[in-house]
Order: C-alpha cells, then structure tokens, then sequence
C-alpha cells in the first residue's frame, strides 16, 4: 500500500474533530476543536482537571515535518523542543487509518510508520557497524513469534523490532548511535538486524530462527 501524501493525512486528521487525545509529553487531554487550512485548534485541560484552557494553535507544519520524517524513514522520535510535536504525534497516532503506532520501549517517545515500506540501503548502513566486532550473522538473535509486537521480527529477549533499528539506521544513525537510544541492544544485535534485512533483501523471503 503506497504511503499517503500529506494532503491525504491532513483530511483524515481532521476526523479527530471534536475527540479528546492524551498528549505523548505531559500526558495532558487535549480537545480538538477544529481544523483550518493551517493549523489545528486545540484545548488544552487544565491544571486541576476540572476545565478547559483558552484555545491554542498546533500549525500544520508540525504535522507535515513529523509525516515527512515517518514517510522517509520510518521512525520519528518526538523531541521536547517541539513543543507542538507532541499534540500533533498523538494525533498521527489516534487516526487507525494512518497505521502509524506509538514505541514505548524507546527512551523518548517515539512513532513509527507501521505500514512502511521502504528497505533502507543495508550495504551502506553496514558501513556504521563496528569492525571490530566478528559476530556479524547470528540471525538466533532475532524472533518472530505472534505474541512479540504482533509477529514483526524482534531482538531476543526484548521488545525492539527489527524495523527500529534499521529506520534507525536509514535516518543515519550509526550503531553506537541505536544501542544509546536502546541500551539493552549490543554491536552483535545490531548486525544480527543488518543480517537479516540483507538476506530479506536478497532472499525475498522472511528468515526466523
């Protein structure tokens, strides 16, 4: 299924209209309001649970940044700088036609795209592994098991999904980048994705051990 264009997610936002999301920093409700051709109108709740704030903007250019960066590579960690990232995350989130899930084994919150179809360059991201690791291969690593993150490949004895890792990857992170933001990964984990992406690849089957 080819990824939406923007316009696209735009026009299914706009079915949140009148729903309350929890936000993915503060955890605060928020109520949207409505949609313009340029922003979102939200309110927020108050302090002490019992009202609303004034109303306030979400532009829609925190949407289309997030959109444009899940559309390229996958993943995209929500950072507490962006201020309105946060509301428009969880709005991504909430519309189940977008596919897009929330990460909660990640350090900071974090979406992915979870219909994505793009391979990143494996070959290329390779080159970020450490050379002085020799364990490159050991697909025991990974698991596929229905219970685990609905059958998606995953790390053994974690949570961390394979795709993680390599929209990660393709994002350019390099490996010691990947195991900062999951430090119960380690090199041979990382190359143990890499592996089984490339026999995938090549392949044109799934692998699981």
């Amino acid at each position: 299924m080819p990824t939406p264009t923007f316009e696209e997610v735009w026009e299914r936002l706009k079915e949140l209209e009148g729903k309350t999301i929890i936000t993915l920093g503060v955890k605060r409700p928020n109520r949207i309001v409505g949609f313009s051709a340029s922003k979102m109108i939200r309110q927020t709740r108050t302090s002490d649970g019992k009202g609303w704030k004034e109303p306030t903007v979400v532009p829609k250019s925190a949407f289309r940044a997030i959109w444009e960066k899940l559309a390229e590579t996958g993943v995209c960690e929500i950072s507490e700088a962006k201020g309105g990232w946060y509301v428009a995350a969880a709005c991504l989130v909430e519309v189940p036609k977008l596919g897009v899930e929330l990460l909660l084994e990640r350090k900071h919150p974090t979406i992915e795209l979870k219909d994505w179809q793009r391979t990143p360059n494996v070959e290329t991201r390779m080159n970020n592994v450490d050379e002085d690791h020799d364990g490159f291969g050991d697909l025991d690593r990974i698991v596929v098991d229905p219970d685990i993150c609905s059958g998606k490949p995953t790390i053994r004895g974690t949570r961390i999904m394979v795709t993680n890792i390599l929209g990660m990857m393709a994002g350019g992170y390099s490996a010691a980048g990947v195991i900062e933001s999951y430090p119960e990964l380690t090199k041979a984990d990382v190359s143990a994705a890499l592996d089984y992406a490339s026999q995938i690849v090549n392949e044109e089957k799934v692998i699981a051990r």
